[in-house]
C-alpha cells in the first residue's frame, strides 16, 4: 500500500511561490491543500507575480480546490497542513518558521533565510529545540550544472582549483519590497547570497572577504564584487547586482580554472556547461533536464520520510552564509578586508 500524500501549505504566491508550486504539482507523494497570500487577487488567480525565472508560466493549478488564507499564520495553523513551504517576503521568515516549529510542522524556507544573522539563528534554534525539520531552499546547491562543479571540486577530477569566478546580474524585481533595502536587504542579500552560499558549499568558510559595492535601487548594497580569501586557493571572486528594469538578460555564469581544465557555465549559452582542456576541443557536459527547485523539494521530502538532516542544505550552513554576507557588507562600509 502506498503512503498517503503529505499535505502541504504554500505561503506566498510571488514568483518563488509559483515556482515552488510547479515543483509540488509534479509529485505523487504530496498535495497542496492550503495556499496563503495577503493579496486576495492572487488567491483568485486574477493577478500573478512576475520575475526573471518562471517555471509556472502555463498555470495548471486551480486555487478554487484548496483552502486559501490572506494571513499566513492561519495557513500554518490549519489542522490539515502537515508541512509548510515558506515563500513569503524575508521580513516574515522568522515569525513563520518559528510558528511552524511550535506547531510541529516541518518547513522549507526560501532564501534569504532571514534579514540578518540573528534572525537565522532564531530559526535554527527553534528548529533544533522542537526537533522540527527546517530546510533552507537553496536551489543553486541542487542545480545540475552547479552540483556537477561541486562534485568535480570534491573529487579533484581536474586537479586543484586555481581560481573561481561567479556572476549573477539581473533586473531588480521592482515593487515596494525590493526598493526598500530595510526590508529586502538589497541585491547583496537577496541575489548575491546564492553565490556566497555556493562558495561556502564548495570551499568552506573563507578566512576573510574584501568587497566593493554600492547602493542603487533599494538603498542597501545593490551591486557587489567580493574576493573570498582562502589559504589554498589563489582567487575566488563573485559579482552580483540588480540593474534597473531594462532589456539586459539575466546573467548567471561561472568560470573555474582547475590545474588540468577550465569549466565554464553560462545560463544563456546554447550549451550551458563546457569543459576546456589543453590541446583538445571543448567538451559539452550533459547534465540532464532536472532543475534545482524540483531537486531541493525531493531532498526535503526524503528527509521527512527518513527522519534525517538534509545532506545538501541545512539551516546551520545558512547561518554561516549569513555571517559571510554580513562581513561583505562591513568590508564595503569600512573599505578593507574583514576576517571571519
Amino acid at each position: 500500500m502506498s503512503s498517503p500524500r503529505k499535505k502541504i501549505a504554500v505561503l506566498g504566491l510571488g514568483m518563488m511561490g509559483n515556482t515552488h508550486m510547479a515543483s509540488w504539482l509534479k509529485r505523487e507523494d504530496a498535495e497542496i491543500v492550503v495556499v496563503s497570500d495577503p493579496n486576495p487577487k492572487r488567491l483568485t488567480g486574477e493577478v500573478r507575480a512576475e520575475g526573471n525565472v518562471d517555471l509556472f508560466a502555463d498555470g495548471g493549478f486551480d486555487l478554487a480546490f484548496v483552502k486559501t488564507y490572506t494571513d499566513f499564520r492561519d495557513a500554518i495553523r490549519d489542522p490539515k497542513v502537515e508541512a509548510v513551504d515558506i515563500c513569503l517576503p524575508t521580513l516574515f521568515h522568522v515569525e513563520a518558521a518559528k510558528l511552524c516549529a511550535s506547531e510541529g510542522k516541518p518547513f522549507l524556507l526560501e532564501k534569504p533565510i532571514a534579514r540578518n544573522v540573528d534572525g537565522v539563528r532564531e530559526i535554527l534554534e527553534a528548529s533544533q529545540s522542537t526537533g522540527v525539520l527546517g530546510m533552507p531552499a537553496l536551489c543553486l546547491r541542487f542545480w545540475p550544472e552547479w552540483s556537477w562543479l561541486k562534485d568535480a571540486i570534491d573529487a579533484g577530477t581536474y586537479g586543484k582549483v586555481l581560481s573561481a569566478r561567479f556572476e549573477r546580474i539581473g533586473a531588480c524585481p521592482g515593487g515596494r519590497f525590493y526598493h526598500n533595502g530595510e526590508l529586502c536587504g538589497g541585491a547583496l542579500l537577496d541575489l548575491h547570497i546564492h553565490d556566497t552560499d555556493f562558495i561556502l558549499h564548495c570551499f568552506g568558510k573563507p578566512d576573510g572577504v574584501t568587497s566593493y559595492g554600492y547602493p542603487r535601487m533599494s538603498g542597501e548594497i545593490d551591486h557587489v564584487v567580493t574576493h573570498y580569501h582562502y589559504g589554498d586557493i589563489p582567487l575566488v571572486v563573485a559579482e552580483g547586482g540588480w540593474q534597473p528594469k531594462n532589456n539586459l538578460p539575466f546573467r548567471m555564469t561561472y568560470l573555474v580554472n582547475f590545474e588540468n581544465a577550465t569549466a565554464e557555465y553560462d545560463l544563456n549559452a546554447e550549451d550551458t556547461l563546457k569543459l576546456y582542456r589543453e590541446g583538445e576541443d571543448p567538451e559539452i557536459i550533459p547534465v540532464g533536464d532536472e532543475n534545482g527547485y524540483d531537486l531541493q523539494i525531493t531532498e526535503f521530502m526524503d528527509s521527512l520520510e527518513n527522519g534525517t538532516e538534509p545532506p545538501t542544505a541545512t539551516l546551520a550552513s545558512s547561518l554561516v552564509s549569513a555571517t559571510i554576507v554580513d562581513a561583505e557588507r562591513e568590508s564595503i562600509a569600512r573599505e578593507c578586508r574583514v576576517d571571519l
